[in-house]
């Protein structure tokens, strides 16, 4: 029996697509593509675009996060283990044990990092997420990056004065913490080189020339409408993808939901790290869309 998976090892690259490891690390160093990496893990913190992507949500997690496009290319560039704070939640279906940062922590007097009490439902689309949040006091986190050895060398040198210091900054403070992934953690999105290319190109039978690449992510949505609707006009392919932003459940065009929010003038969407873009529709229709157009035909 075939598998049929979307998310696959390095070491599967050359058997699930006709591109070698070479091709995709140049494509994750140039910036075009992101790893995923599996994971499970405790407490991450949900962040909230429409709030200043503050925390409003405290969950359990274990499936597929993407990664930044800053640590993508620190794993293309040497193969070994890096730390990650932050992750895009791909798999929203397997959050488990979703609350409020109150309802997880209890009463917070002090935190390093923004967050919302108010209670949220869990996103059912692609979110950003924290990798971990502790409530613990800032004075334990000091010096567990300290080093205990350093912190006790610390505290002989300076006597009282470091010991009064240190006891007035032991308040317990809401703050994120970095996780380590390793490259043994890490997977490839087969959807988002499918749409990278421009093809199919899961099927090892075809043959695929490397074609000029659509790389712009608002431009790879539109690819996918006309995919399907290769003769609908510019308005309606635009309320077509709005009405896709807007519906609850798994995005059909907009499947890595980057798009944070679009109007009947303007779309806005998220770029690698933590870049905002935006496009009117007068652009849209007088220049990407040209473009997109462009390109089908000189794949045929």
């Amino acid at each position: 029996m075939v598998v049929k998976r979307r998310f696959i090892r390095i070491e599967e690259i050359e058997q699930k697509t006709p591109l070698t490891k070479g091709d995709v690390l140049e494509l994750v160093e140039n910036g075009e593509l992101s790893f995923s990496a599996r994971v499970n893990l405790k407490r991450l913190g949900a962040q909230h675009p429409k709030e200043n992507y503050a925390v409003c949500g405290v969950f359990d997690y274990d499936g597929i996060v993407g990664l930044y496009g800053k640590e993508s290319v620190q794993f293309a560039l040497k193969l070994q283990s890096h730390e990650v704070s932050s992750v895009i939640v791909k798999q929203p279906e397997k959050v488990k044990r979703w609350g409020s940062v109150g309802t997880k922590f209890g009463e917070i007097r002090s935190s390093l990092v923004e967050y919302r009490s108010n209670f949220y439902k869990c996103p059912a689309v692609n979110f950003l997420a924290y990798v971990r949040l502790v409530h613990e006091q800032k004075l334990l986190h000091a010096v567990q990056n300290l080093g205990f050895n350093m912190a006790n060398n610390l505290v002989r040198g300076y006597g009282q004065q470091m010991d009064a210091s240190l006891k007035a900054d032991d308040t317990p403070c809401l703050q994120t913490k970095p996780i380590t992934i390793s490259p043994d953690n890490l997977r490839l999105d087969l959807e988002e080189i499918e749409a990278l290319m421009g093809s199919a190109v899961s099927q090892l039978e075809a043959t695929i020339k490397k074609p000029q690449t659509l790389t712009h992510p608002f431009a790879q949505i539109i690819h996918r409408v006309l995919q399907e609707y290769p003769d609908i006009e510019a308005g309606d392919i635009w309320e077509l993808i709005k009405n896709d932003v807007i519906q609850d459940g798994r995005r059909k065009y907009d499947i890595e939901a980057v798009i944070d929010e679009m109007t009947n003038d303007v779309v806005n969407w998220f770029g690698r790290g933590d870049t905002m873009n935006s496009m009117k529709y007068s652009s849209f229709r007088s220049n990407t869309l040209p473009r997109v157009r462009e390109f089908i035909d000189l794949q045929k």
